[in-house]
């Protein structure tokens, strides 16, 4: 069995977002996020909404998100 088959996608997907927003320690955009993890954005939505809720990130009054505290 090949490591692709393992683990949770969404987590995958969301642990893409958080090494998204960890590079360089930017603010990123919901577009630029989804770009950068190869997703559409109406899933790239729920996955921040969720992360938005455990405070692993944070939206920003900008609109950007940015790792949270």
């Amino acid at each position: 069995m090949g490591k692709k088959n393992l683990g949770v996608e969404a987590v995958d997907k969301a642990l893409q977002i958080l090494n998204a927003c960890s590079e360089k320690r930017e603010e990123l955009t919901l577009t630029e996020i989804a770009k950068q993890i190869n997703q559409y954005k109406s899933t790239t939505s729920r996955l921040c909404t969720s992360l938005l809720k455990f405070g692993y990130i944070e939206r920003l009054p900008n609109k950007k998100f940015t790792l949270g505290n």
